[in-house]
């Protein structure tokens, strides 16, 4: 088995791989999303098909990434956010805590 931690969050890849052969997909929140392990975690799902909602406090830092602009060399980062931006229905952003409620 192999877990990603991301600050508060955890996501067993036994589990994602289960719900993927089912064909369902999970609702995700990553806190502090603009970090660097918070940020490839959310994007690598949400192209995966699964609906992740990306919370981050910098206000700034989450208009940054609504718009595109990757904060941090990582390869392959723009163009993963910039397919994920294409399907808002798998990354939503907010700045609330309270846009966790509901997720898996």
């Amino acid at each position: 088995r192999i877990s990603l931690s991301c600050r508060s969050c955890i996501v067993d890849m036994a589990m994602l791989q289960s719900e993927k052969r089912r064909k369902t997909s999970m609702r995700v929140a990553v806190l502090g999303g603009s970090s660097r392990p918070g940020l490839p975690l959310a994007l690598v799902l949400a192209d995966r098909g699964h609906h992740v909602v990306l919370i981050e406090q910098d206000l700034v830092q989450l208009e940054n990434l609504k718009s595109g602009i990757f904060p941090f060399l990582e390869a392959g980062g723009p163009e993963l956010l910039s397919r994920c931006l294409k399907s808002p229905e798998h990354l939503s952003f907010s700045s609330e805590l309270k846009a966790a409620k509901g997720c898996d």
